[in-house]
């Protein structure tokens, strides 16, 4: 396998610098990779990067199924657009809607962000060590979800972070 130039390239979760492969490689590569002591990569890295690929098909499946199930056309800015209705505040939102947020620190966010997100009613388990794989990825696919404006996403987050830490 040639490779090119060593490059800083986002491997998985991590930015290393590498000779970067002509072929792409799975996470699975990545981990074999790491074990021969090629790529560096803690344990930390690993869960996350594990995380996030279950979190990236974890989009691709059950969210766009149940965005699937709920949006509506509507009628919003004179246009018939698909849309989403938050289930605390009641707002609409179509489903390409993008603004800029207020932080925590009162400021606003450099990128627009999406105007909903999808969240579990009642959270995911956490997973912090291996043996807590089976019941984040239970309740990330199989979790009861809803649709929340950024703002009472927000908010029922820390109130989630709040109850976790009492």
């Amino acid at each position: 396998m040639e490779t090119n130039k060593v490059k800083t390239k986002k491997v998985g979760i991590c930015r290393r610098e590498i000779l970067v492969p002509e072929i792409k490689g799975s996470f699975k590569q990545i981990i074999q990779k790491a074990e021969l002591g090629k790529l560096s990569l803690t344990d930390g890295d690993i869960k996350s990067g594990i995380r996030s690929s279950l979190r990236e098909l974890w989009r691709a499946s059950t969210r766009a199924v149940f965005l699937e199930g709920i949006r509506r056309e509507t009628l919003i800015e004179g246009k018939h657009r698909l849309s989403v209705k938050c289930k605390e505040c009641k707002r609409v939102m179509w489903i390409g809607a993008k603004e800029r947020v207020k932080l925590k620190n009162g400021k606003l966010s450099k990128k627009a962000k999406s105007v909903f997100q999808v969240d579990h009613v009642h959270g995911c388990h956490p997973f912090t060590e291996y043996e807590d794989l089976g019941k984040f990825a239970k309740d990330l696919f199989h979790g009861e979800l809803r649709v929340l404006c950024y703002s009472c996403h927000q908010s029922h987050t820390d109130k989630q972070s709040k109850a976790k830490r009492s």
